[in-house]
Order: structure tokens, then C-alpha cells, then sequence
């Protein structure tokens, strides 16, 4: 609550209502790869639980790789799209031009950040499914009261951008600091392994998506509904590169989407 809700409870007080309007809108549009993520990482905590009450560390470390790098696939995937097409995002989101201006660098920090704290949850998955409760809340407290000072001290007396900046930096911080921390506790894990895999798949994310931008930087469209089609396919098009080069995605995606809608109808 303190990392998703304290900046807003925050800055309430010191933005205008127009600017507050323009800072919730934004920042909630940059948080649903939470949702997203969530979804799979729950859909897999009672079979981690079960594998581990079995001692079968191989499958259990098989598991979270296929997840880790589902988990990448979606947070590289939607915070690369925002990273570089922000401003047409949300200019056809909202039609409020001016709302687009003041948000645009706003959004793309913020994605970024939620798309840093998105790679994290698999980790808390797996404390959770070995009952680490007390160590998972030790690590979160930890980092939930950095982040709090950072939002009260750059509200304050910085502004509004070096906070989604600094959120974004502590972010990476602790989700490298967290990985390291969980591969020399578990020395059974190579988590190691699972940071490759994430690099590889924001690489060509990234490289994919600057081509695109690249490309498309000089189109001017005046129209929404051909800029949001053009949208769709520029969001499109890196996805289905990415799901035929890695085979994890193709063996998997079907099984893994079968596992959530049956844990969810439970």
C-alpha cells in the first residue's frame, strides 16, 4: 500500500486538482502490468507449495523459469511500448493534449518502475509457496520504507519527475539486490539463470520496439482511430516476434493459460 497508494495520498496535497487528475490517471495506466502479473504468478503458488512439501527442487525451479520468463515477456512488453510511444498513447487514450504533455515523461518513469517491481513478484511467489512469510515481509518493509522516504522527500522539495525517478532507480535496486539476496539463500537455485533469461527478453524487446520507433517517428497521423490502429500493430508485431523466437512460449502458453482460468474459477 505504501509503494502503490503514499505517492498519491502525497502529492494530493501539493498538486493543483487538474495536475492530480493527470498524475492518478497516469500513474494507474502504468500499474496494471501488476494485474497482469499477479494473475500468473497466484495461478502457480499452490503447485510450487505442493512440489514443495515433495522436495522436488527440479520441478519447482523449472516452473519458475517458464513464469519468469512469462513475466518478462508481459512487463518488457507493455513498458518498452510505453517507453517509446507514450505520448501517442496517451494522446489517443485521452484526446487532452495537454494532459499528454505534462504526463508523457511521468508515464514512461512510472511504467518502468511498475514493470521493475512486476519481475520481482515471482520471487515473492516463491517465499510464499515455502511459507517464508516472516522473510518476504522483512525484505518488502525494507523496501517499502525507502520508497516512502523517497516520496516524501523529492514531494517536498523536489518535483514530481525526479520522484518517478528515484521510484524507478530504488525499484531496480531492490529487485537486483532481492535476486542475489534469494540465489545465496537458496543455494539449490541458480537464479542467476532466471536474470539472463529476463535480460534476453527485454533486449530484444528494446531493440525490436526502437526499430519500430525508428521507423515510424516521421508518420504524422491527425486522426486517432488510425493512430490507435497504427498502435495496435506496432504493439502487435514485437509480441509475435518474440513468441516465435523463444520456445518456452509456444510449449507453454496454452498449459499456463489453462492454469490460471482453472485456479480462478476455484
Amino acid at each position: 500500500i505504501s509503494v502503490t497508494w503514499l505517492d498519491r495520498v502525497i502529492w494530493s496535497s501539493i498538486l493543483n486538482l487538474e495536475h492530480y487528475g493527470y498524475f492518478v490517471t497516469t500513474t494507474f495506466f502504468a500499474s496494471t502490468v501488476i494485474f497482469f502479473i499477479t494473475s500468473i504468478n497466484l495461478a502457480i503458488l499452490p503447485r510450487l507449495s505442493k512440489l514443495y512439501a515433495l522436495k522436488d527442487s527440479l520441478e519447482i525451479f523449472k516452473i519458475l523459469r517458464i513464469s519468469n520468463n512469462f513475466t518478462s515477456y508481459i512487463c518488457f512488453s507493455l513498458s518498452f511500448f510505453i517507453l517509446f510511444f507514450s505520448y501517442d498513447i496517451l494522446l489517443v487514450w485521452t484526446g487532452n493534449a495537454k494532459l499528454t504533455i505534462w504526463s508523457n515523461q511521468i508515464l514512461i518513469l512510472y511504467a518502468l518502475a511498475y514493470g521493475i517491481i512486476s519481475l520481482t513478484h515471482i520471487y515473492s511467489t516463491l517465499l510464499n509457496a515455502y511459507g517464508s512469510i516472516y522473510l518476504l515481509a522483512k525484505v518488502m518493509l525494507t523496501w517499502s520504507v525507502f520508497i516512502s522516504f523517497s516520496f516524501i522527500i523529492n514531494a517536498y522539495y523536489f518535483t514530481i519527475e525526479s520522484s518517478a525517478l528515484t521510484f524507478l532507480i530504488l525499484n531496480l535496486l531492490y529487485f537486483l539486490l532481492f535476486v542475489l539476496f534469494l540465489n545465496k539463500k537458496f543455494q539449490e537455485f541458480n537464479f542467476i539463470i532466471l536474470l539472463k533469461d529476463t535480460f534476453s527478453i527485454g533486449l530484444i524487446f528494446f531493440i525490436l520496439y526502437l526499430i519500430i520507433y525508428l521507423l515510424t517517428q516521421n508518420i504524422e497521423i491527425n486522426s486517432r482511430l488510425i493512430k490507435l490502429i497504427q498502435l495496435i500493430f506496432i504493439f502487435i508485431i514485437p509480441n509475435l516476434i518474440v513468441l516465435s523466437l523463444f520456445s518456452v512460449f509456444r510449449k507453454n502458453i496454452y498449459n499456463l493459460i489453462l492454469e490460471i482460468s482453472g485456479n480462478k474459477s476455484k
